[in-house]
């Protein structure tokens, strides 16, 4: 437990609310009767989070839960700002301030509560609990409310604007302090789930989550970024759904590339097709395409790239592209298949190399009942990594 330990845990938000709520609620029950000072009401928190967390693994409707989400929502922020401003307003001014009010015909007024009177104008919100008394704050006044209107019209257009383009799938990867990875090509384009969950499962296998990277989808168009994020919606665990990131664009244009930040990615994946909609050779064709923009725009990130055909292969290495940063699907095939003819039981070794698998996917019962299971998992806990 302790190898698995991060320092940057303790100071999440969820750490950071129970630190300061579950100590109390250890304490006896005299000392609550004679304290009222409580922040129990940061634990609602708590709840949209494990929404979140249990209907990810459901296939609840998307309306639904997206409702119930909405809701709760709602209920948190109403309960910690209730009880914020309720904790506040108990405990009084702070006395460091109190000798910054000055009395004047508009109220006992300060800095602080001057910037609180300005938000509320801008905002329209207006409670009347104060309103300037003098010609020149009136004048002031005025134009306050003129331009701080217009600001905050232009500004909340430009933040529509933003989410309109995000929705769109055309904005921009932002980098993380995590590594990513571009995945692109025409298993993306023409969204092959089989291919899309297999590479996604293993990228976030629950064995090594602390270590999981961003993943960047892209597509020509917006409509097969919709249908690839559908499918990973579905099936991706909500904590694995948190770091997959989607855009429009294709990887033939520098600018899609510099948007998906593929100049500083850990590696940028192309995959072909596989589910046969288009001819092999016109698939890899299009897939050498796009490995030859990515190389040629950014020769330093690492990319693999994965065809269909072994003449392709062979293409790919006479127009620049490293033998080791590319194979071919039916070569890899065939060659499996002869090496199994040969020796029994060696896909399956092959398989448990290169396929993460956990100690949770055996149950204990199993083990008991067969003892050579127990080596056998523990033989497909190794792993090879290149």
């Amino acid at each position: 437990v302790s190898s698995e330990f991060r320092l940057w845990s303790l100071f999440t938000v969820m750490s950071i609310v129970d630190v300061l709520t579950i100590p109390s609620m250890l304490l006896p029950k005299a000392a609550h009767k004679s304290s009222w000072l409580s922040l129990h009401f940061l634990r609602t928190l708590h709840v949209f989070g494990a929404y979140e967390q249990i209907s990810s693994y459901g296939s609840d409707d998307s309306t639904r839960r997206g409702l119930i989400s909405m809701i709760l929502r709602f209920v948190v922020l109403v309960s910690c700002f209730a009880g914020a401003i309720l904790v506040l307003e108990v405990l009084g001014e702070i006395p460091a301030l109190d000798h910054l009010e000055l009395s004047t015909d508009m109220g006992d007024i300060s800095f602080f509560t001057m910037v609180y009177w300005i938000v509320e104008t801008i905002t329209t919100v207006g409670y009347g609990d104060y309103h300037p008394t003098t010609w020149l704050a009136r004048v002031v006044t005025a134009c306050l409310m003129v331009t701080g209107f217009a600001f905050l019209g232009l500004e909340m257009e430009r933040i529509f604007s933003i989410m309109a383009r995000n929705k769109k799938f055309a904005g921009s990867y932002i980098k993380t302090s995590r590594s990513h990875v571009v995945l692109v090509g025409g298993g993306v384009q023409q969204t092959d789930e089989l291919l899309l969950l297999a590479f996604t499962e293993e990228l976030f296998h629950p064995s090594y989550h602390r270590q999981w990277p961003d993943l960047l989808i892209m597509a020509a168009d917006a409509a097969s970024v919709e249908r690839a994020k559908d499918i990973l919606d579905q099936q991706l665990q909500w904590q694995a759904r948190q770091q997959v990131y989607y855009l429009a664009g294709s990887p033939l244009n520098e600018q899609d590339l510099m948007r998906s930040r593929c100049d500083c990615a850990a590696m940028v994946c192309v995959i072909s097709d596989t589910t046969g909609k288009k001819d092999p050779a016109d698939e890899d064709k299009e897939t050498l395409m796009r490995a030859l923009s990515v190389r040629h725009t950014v020769p330093q990130t690492p990319l693999r790239v994965m065809l269909l055909l072994q003449a392709s292969r062979e293409t790919a290495t006479g127009i620049g592209i490293p033998p080791r940063f590319c194979f071919a699907m039916n070569e890899m095939k065939d060659s499996l298949f002869w090496q199994s003819c040969r020796c029994k039981g060696w896909n399956t070794l092959l398989c448990n190399l290169m396929v993460t698998t956990g100690d949770e996917e055996v149950s204990p019962d199993n083990l008991a009942a067969s003892p050579w299971l127990e080596e056998y998992v523990c033989g497909m806990g190794y792993e090879v990594y290149g």
